[in-house]
């Protein structure tokens, strides 16, 4: 499947995905578990949301996905903000 015309819709289909929830949601595990790193690696990360709410909240994060396509819509979107997030 390509995703190159859907990489550029891709936010606007996702547009109601309660990003902000499951970072809370995440936040409360690695507290609940005791687990204190701060590195995240974001699998099929897509456009970058939510690898860029968790670079905003302060972790190490890396995201990786197999379209080519949105990891440019995931770079430019972390550019635009000034943070530098390797994807793969």
């Amino acid at each position: 499947m390509t995703y190159e015309r859907f990489a550029y819709v891709y936010d606007e289909l996702m547009k109601d995905a309660p990003y902000e929830k499951w970072l809370m949601i995440l936040t409360a595990k690695l507290e609940q578990y005791g687990i204190g790193g701060r590195k995240v690696l974001d699998l099929a990360c897509g456009t970058g949301e939510i690898t860029v709410e968790l670079a905003q909240h302060g972790f190490d994060v890396s995201g990786v996905d197999l379209s080519d396509e949105m990891l440019m819509v995931a770079n430019e979107k972390a550019a635009k903000l000034g943070l530098s997030i390797p994807f793969f």
